[in-house]
């Protein structure tokens, strides 16, 4: 059986684990790796979803996305969720969590929340 090929950025199949992975390449990251493990999925998208924001909060909100960016309701508290869990795992530090949300809820304010 061959590896399968994941269709979205930063995003592999892990073969032992048996799960969608996403790994990002940060140089010069504080954990002194060139690269970053955020963690596995069962499903390919949501891989690719946690990509995008993990992405977004490592790298610059600039980057290539794999969906396009949106301002859901739902969507923003799983965003939350994932900026959380990269401040828990040191992947990102409190004051850049604070930028990122601050700039976030100055664009939620400019444009209202579709459900």
């Amino acid at each position: 059986m061959t590896t399968p090929r994941s269709k979205y950025r930063h995003v592999y199949w892990h073969k032992w684990a048996k799960k969608w992975a996403v790994r990002l390449h940060v140089r010069g990251h504080s954990s002194g790796h060139d690269y970053l493990d955020i963690g596995y999925y069962e499903d390919e998208a949501t891989a690719g979803w946690v990509a995008d924001i993990a992405t977004e909060a490592l790298v610059g909100p600039n980057q290539e996305r794999n969906f396009p960016k949106s301002n859901s309701a739902s969507l923003n508290v799983a965003r939350l969720r994932i900026l959380l869990y990269l401040t828990d795992r040191k992947f990102i530090t409190e004051s850049q969590l604070d930028e990122i949300l601050t700039h976030q809820y100055k664009n939620a304010l400019q444009s209202p929340p579709t459900t």
